[in-house]
């Protein structure tokens, strides 16, 4: 098994859509090639004050732990990315 895969979606001027698609695409990806999980960096605000690809980010990342069987947890070393990992 492959460890996790990482996407960056708050860095390279992405909106809430194409950050949405992406991380679809990517957590598609990361299970249907063995991966043990997703590590989704969304931001969490540091340079702006706020992110605003971090709460549809999580809401979607929850949705779609649920819908792939998996867990979602935030990433305990980086307020700015979660993980969906595949049980």
């Amino acid at each position: 098994q492959l460890g996790l895969h990482v996407v960056d979606v708050a860095h390279n001027g992405e909106n809430v859509e194409a950050a949405k698609k992406r991380i679809e695409k990517e957590v598609d990806h990361a299970s249907y090639n063995g991966y043990s999980g997703v590590k989704i960096i969304h931001g969490y605000g540091s340079t702006s004050g706020h992110s605003h690809i971090l709460n549809p980010a999580v809401a979607l990342m929850k949705d779609l732990a649920e819908s792939y069987g998996g867990t979602f947890a935030g990433d305990r070393d980086n307020k700015g990315a979660s993980l969906i990992l595949f049980n």
